[in-house]
């Protein structure tokens, strides 16, 4: 069989298989041009991407592909794919998947609700914006979307009349009861699940949902004037025998009931009950005014002077921090994203990282995923409600992407749903052609008739594995556990010890050296990650516990290894801002770190010329060495870049010298 049939006959996904590796070819060749390959392609522990992670989302894309158009045959489906137990008997693979993630995402709602309420202990402590399991209420909000519209999907798929069975059958009694059962269950879910959204306090993900709803209205009250086959039009939306009227005026009436909410809450704004909820507070204050919103403009305006500098690859995926930093806002300091290494945005994200070819790219996804459900919806009539609802998802995750940024959870979930858009796109000519379909093909422009992967061998299938066949199987699963161990178990242990480390109290915090060596003797590609947050640890309990220092075991270790990490990537600065810290946290046993750190604080200025950084440091190392007038030079000049950097650095500097 083949796996990449030519673009114009179609096969697994046709035009939308070749976009997904469009995009990942762009992402390539941003990395190759970019400034940091080493962090292009392993990422950062926090983020879990780069192109070792993007790969791995394109090879989950194409392994679903694969068995969505086997099981789409059902004649021919392997047995270990037709499930067998409660409600997932009878059900396709690729429905089967979608209620296990509804369920799933039912179940960390329920957390992150509990978890607004009460403590759940150390695990989950009580926050007014949730993170449940996923450790970050963004991401989880971003994958809550995702789950709100598939559990709408299986909603609309559980009525009589949009299930399999069409509205022309005639449902037995024990089939009814399953319906009514799965009408119940996936409201349930839909209500969870926007409760723990609505509790996670993000902004963008409550935009994009909104906006995603209102398409899916709007979408569902103009449908039937471009399609005139409303007898198609399933009854539960039509309305009784209203017909094109009533069918027309609930999705109406329900837009306008949202417009009513939300004016209302805005009017009410400044009401006890809206400044009390956190909840409702947050919505109520949207606007330009807001510090959130105002650190997100500048910093946008930064990624746009970066976007110019390197309009067409970018800077390399997962360098964002590395462009930023040199067209950093002084203004963005003391701000919540003083800290970044994204955009919040993804036009600036992809634009910055991957230039115009990886937005474009991106955006092409997209695109080819929005004609896919168009040319869907006017073949396949039956599924056209369930179709504009896919449609609906990749708007309010576009909205909300303009507020948030892709992560490991969101390319997970995203990668999914195009997999079901490609896997929809080949079952639809079937469903059109010989199931009853009343399209009538003269004026419905149909897809083209793709052959499943078994029709398109002509060699008869041989069961028997041959002797070669055994060590080539043999061979594959030796190099999956090595490459298991390597970067699974590897990084695992590595992280393990790491965390360790970052929870040792400042009493006991004499074993970091060990653990650290420990760490970084397992040669992972965590080793950047872990060097630099443990050394940013240990210094804040120095602070605490200030002899720590009389001990130099920690210093060693830690100044070997991230001279390494600055050898391997050069631009980022962050790494500079560690190790000159520890050069003066240690400078009573090791004088030359003095000079060392000023060295550091220099690079750190070219690398990042407007953050404060570099400043704070050549300050400190003035006051070590009681040279109090270049101590005074250097507040005056980081008065000039900024007043607001130059009161952090004067307070600092009158502090300690």
């Amino acid at each position: 069989t083949k796996f990449f049939p030519p673009l114009f006959k179609g096969g697994r996904g046709g035009i939308l298989s070749w976009s997904v590796l469009i995009f990942l070819f762009i992402s390539f060749l941003s990395a190759i041009f970019g400034v940091d390959r080493y962090l292009s392609w392993w990422g950062n522990l926090e983020r879990g991407i780069g192109l070792f992670g993007l790969l791995h989302f394109i090879v989950f894309f194409f392994l679903l592909s694969a068995v969505f158009s086997i099981d789409s045959d059902k004649n021919k489906t392997p047995p270990f794919l037709k499930g067998g137990w409660g409600g997932f008997k009878g059900q396709s693979f690729s429905r089967q998947l979608i209620i296990v993630s509804v369920l799933t995402s039912a179940l960390i709602s329920l957390l992150a609700i509990c978890q607004h309420f009460f403590s759940l202990s150390s695990l989950l402590p009580q926050s007014d914006r949730v993170y449940s399991l996923i450790g970050n209420a963004g991401i989880l909000a971003s994958y809550l979307i995702f789950n709100i519209f598939l559990a709408g999907y299986l909603l609309l798929i559980s009525f009589p009349s949009t299930g399999p069975m069409g509205g022309n059958n005639k449902l037995s009694e024990r089939n009814a009861v399953k319906s009514k059962t799965g009408v119940f269950l996936y409201s349930l879910f839909i209500i969870l699940n926007s409760f723990a959204l609505a509790l996670t306090g993000t902004r963008g993900a409550w935009l994009g949902l909104a906006v995603g709803v209102v398409v899916f209205l709007v979408l569902l009250a103009i449908t039937p004037l471009f399609y005139k086959d409303h007898k198609s039009i399933p009854p539960f939306l039509k309305g009784g025998e209203g017909g094109f009227k009533e069918f027309k005026k609930w999705p109406i009436i329900v837009l306008a009931a949202i417009f009513i909410l939300f004016a209302g809450l805005f009017l009410a704004r400044d009401t006890a009950l809206v400044k009390n909820n956190s909840v409702l507070s947050r919505v109520a204050s949207i606007s330009l005014k807001d510090a959130t919103i105002q650190s997100r403009l500048f910093l946008w305006q930064g990624a746009r002077q970066a976007w110019q500098e390197r309009p067409l690859f970018g800077f390399g995926p997962e360098n964002f921090s590395v462009a930023a930093n040199r067209y950093f806002d002084p203004r963005l300091a003391g701000r919540e994203a003083y800290g970044f290494d994204r955009a919040h945005n993804f036009i600036f994200d992809y634009g910055v990282t991957s230039g115009w070819l990886g937005l474009l790219s991106y955006l092409g996804l997209m695109v080819v995923a929005g004609w896919y459900l168009f040319r869907i919806a006017k073949c396949w009539i039956t599924q056209r409600t369930s179709v504009i609802l896919l449609g609906s998802l990749l708007t309010a995750y576009l909205v909300q992407n303009l507020f948030i940024f892709d992560t490991f959870v969101s390319y997970l979930m995203l990668f999914f749903v195009l997999a079901l858009v490609s896997n929809m796109s080949l079952r639809a000519p079937s469903e059109a052609e010989g199931h009853g379909n009343p399209a009538e093909s003269e004026t419905n422009m149909r897809l083209p008739r793709r052959a499943t992967p078994l029709e398109q061998s002509s060699a008869p299938r041989n069961d028997n594995f041959s002797v070669f066949k055994k060590m080539a199987f043999l061979l594959a699963v030796i190099c999956l556990l090595f490459f298991v161990y390597c970067y699974n178990i590897k990084p695992m242990l590595a992280s393990y010890r790491a965390n360790q480390i970052l929870s040792l109290s400042p009493a006991g915090a004499t074993k970091a050296s060990q653990l650290l060596a420990g760490a970084l003797a397992l040669k992972t590609f965590a080793s950047p990650e872990i060097v630099y947050q443990t050394s940013i640890d240990y210094l804040t309990k120095i602070d605490q516990a200030p002899s720590l220092a009389e001990s130099d075991d920690f210093y060693k270790v830690a100044v070997a290894e991230l001279k390494k990490v600055i050898a391997r990537s050069p631009s980022q600065a962050r790494n500079y801002v560690a190790l000159a810290w520890l050069d003066l946290y240690f400078s009573n046993q090791y004088p030359s770190g003095l000079d060392e750190a000023i060295s550091l604080a220099n690079k750190i200025k070219e690398l990042s010329p407007t953050k404060k950084d570099a400043y704070l440091i050549l300050v400190a190392d003035y006051a070590l060495r009681g040279d109090k007038q270049l101590g005074e030079r250097v507040v005056v000049e980081a008065q000039q870049i900024s007043p607001i950097i130059g009161e952090d650095v004067r307070k600092y500097w009158e502090k300690i010298k």
